[in-house]
């Protein structure tokens, strides 16, 4: 039996992502194999297509947020940890909102994690990626000069019969409030306060989100994260 090569290996599992046990069976004499672990290892690499910034340990949230994309986020803040528990990883933020529960797996993720996680505003923070920016390490949540952050209630769409709305409505309000304690834990600013500047849109450029607590410090141009 000629052994397969690599680009065999890969092509053999068109309509699902190889295992390495699959891989490791097309080798005749069944024994382990460095090359074959590390051709395994590639082909994972292309079929996912890991982002050349997810490489620099740079995520990037530049579109508003459906559940899918959160998913994604979250699966390369954990790749990133697994492959360096003791390196920061920075969360770039030009996003106008989206999904509020894909958010909070989000920012979930972030506190889990053991890296620590800078989060850079560039252009502009809104709704609940407002949330996710104040949510970075401490001394590291960052803003460009003429960046724009936005908080407000959270926001989502529920469909169905009126008691199913009335228990949307519940929902809402509770995870409401669990946000806005998680925002005033981060900014120092009392709950109450949180709750009445969301009830309606609040803007704040960088420099009065800094002094509101949303982020420590305005990136200069000559400065390198």
């Amino acid at each position: 039996m000629t052994k397969p090569q690599g680009h065999d290996l890969i092509s053999n599992w068109s309509d699902e992502p190889p295992t390495f046990e699959k891989m490791q069976s097309l080798d005749s004499s069944n024994n382990y194999s460095p090359l074959l672990e590390q051709e395994y290892r590639e082909s994972v690499k292309g079929l996912y297509s890991i982002p050349k910034n997810t490489e620099d340990r740079i995520i990037l949230i530049s579109e508003e947020m459906n559940d899918e994309d959160a998913s994604d986020i979250i699966a390369q803040l954990l790749m990133l940890e697994a492959e360096n528990p003791d390196e920061d990883i920075q969360v770039y933020i030009n996003c106008m909102g989206g999904s509020m529960y894909g958010f909070v797996g989000i920012y979930d993720t972030m506190q889990a994690i053991k890296p620590d996680v800078v989060t850079l505003c560039y252009g502009s923070a809104f709704e609940m990626s407002g949330f996710l920016l104040s949510g970075g390490a401490k001394g590291k949540r960052l803003a460009l000069p003429n960046a724009r952050i936005m908080l407000n209630q959270p926001e989502t769409s529920f469909y169905g019969c009126i008691t199913d709305l009335q228990l949307y409505n519940k929902e809402l309000m509770l995870m409401r409030k669990n946000i806005c304690s998680l925002i005033a834990a981060h900014t120092g600013q009392r709950f109450e306060k949180v709750t009445a500047d969301t009830n309606r849109d609040q803007f704040f450029s960088a420099a009065e989100a800094i002094e509101y607590g949303l982020i420590d410090r305005i990136l200069n141009k000559s400065e390198l994260i």
